[in-house]
């Protein structure tokens, strides 16, 4: 008689193989080594857009504050006898950035402790000895030519001073800028070059009938700026300017241009007869020179744009439009966006033996 029954079967699982455990751990670890170089760009590219925003918001906060005040642009430091005096533009622009409240608490009370504040509109994501930090400070602006400049640790008339770690700045070289004011054609490279300044003031239309808003930096950033609350102006009625001071603007020293009318660059006692360039030194005062070298922003040598984002930094232009500008830009074509009217003052390029020669704003 013939069973008919099923047979029963029996089906054993393989276990992977160690081999082919290890070749799939590889592959994965692959994978994981591709996608990683993408998360991270994609991150640098969000933070770098993070920070360009919050230069728009300057520029838009600085662009209400010259509505509310009868066309002018807020001063490098506010004079002795204004309210929230000795401090700099960071606590004028307060109101306009929606932190009110702290510029109130500043003109109730001197001793307001500033310095544990954090305005994050203040702070580039890709900076992180400012971002999210009380009382520090990523965003810098234009001095423009600062005139004399030289190594020292001595205060003097109209002075720069870079930032240092620590008062009385021991054993740090700091670089030391005198301008003369911003009231007559012949200031030493000052008049018509920088947009904000500690003894007068500048409006947009002056800058729009010259060489433009749109030609003219207004902000760029600066990882070794300071405090956004130090004091940035000395107490007397010739508003000289603080060690403060290069902690919230960049520019170009003596020693890193010469102008039509001057004898060389360096601590030079001629005046320049125009905004005509002629040479160029920018060991000091490039874009992103204190980032790539070796020493770092160490030698003080600071106030100049430096960023952690690679290539370059984002500029604010005066009409509010932000763009990023490449550490290799020609120094003549960077020096003439810091001033507002070098055309009408014989701005053309220039010799120029320390960068490309050539006019126009090319950026």
């Amino acid at each position: 008689m013939i069973n008919l029954r099923p047979v029963a079967r029996t089906h054993s699982r393989r276990a992977f193989t160690l081999i082919e455990l290890l070749v799939v751990i590889a592959i994965i670890a692959i994978l994981v080594s591709l996608l990683m170089p993408a998360v991270q760009q994609a991150r640098a590219a969000a933070r770098r857009t993070q920070c360009r925003n919050h230069l728009r918001q300057l520029g838009t906060a600085f662009h209400n504050h010259v509505s509310t005040f009868a066309g002018k642009l807020p001063r490098a430091g506010i004079q002795k006898g204004h309210l929230a005096e000795l401090h700099g533009w960071t606590v004028t622009l307060l109101p306009f950035i929606e932190q009110g409240n702290v510029k109130d608490a500043i003109d109730l009370d001197p001793t307001y402790p500033l310095e544990e504040v954090i305005i994050p509109t203040y702070g580039c994501p890709d900076d992180e000895t400012a971002f999210g930090l009380p009382g520090q400070l990523t965003y810098v602006v234009n001095l423009g030519y600062i005139g004399r400049s030289f190594i020292g640790t001595t205060p003097g008339p109209r002075g720069f001073f870079e930032k240092s770690n620590s008062p009385p700045w021991p054993g740090i070289p700091m670089s030391l800028f005198y301008s003369n004011d911003h009231t007559s054609e012949n200031a030493d490279g000052g008049y018509e070059s920088g947009v904000f300044w500690p003894d007068r003031d500048l409006a947009v239309a002056d800058i729009s009938n010259a060489d433009g808003s749109s030609n003219t930096i207004m902000a760029s950033e600066n990882v070794y700026a300071g405090s956004w609350a130090v004091e940035v102006i000395y107490d007397d009625n010739l508003m000289r300017c603080s060690p403060g001071i290069a902690q919230m603007g960049f520019g170009i020293g003596d020693d890193g241009i010469q102008l039509e009318g001057e004898t060389s660059t360096g601590n030079d006692t001629a005046v320049p007869t125009s905004l005509k360039i002629l040479f160029t030194n920018y060991e000091h005062y490039g874009i992103n020179v204190a980032i790539s070298s070796e020493a770092g922003g160490s030698e003080r040598f600071i106030s100049a744009p430096n960023s952690y984002h690679t290539g370059g930094v984002h500029m604010l232009w005066s009409d509010g439009h932000v763009s990023f500008m490449s550490e290799n830009v020609s120094s003549i074509v960077y020096a003439e966006a810091l001033t507002w009217a070098g055309h009408r003052r014989g701005e053309d390029g220039g010799g120029g033996q320390g960068g490309v020669t050539g006019g126009g704003r090319n950026f």
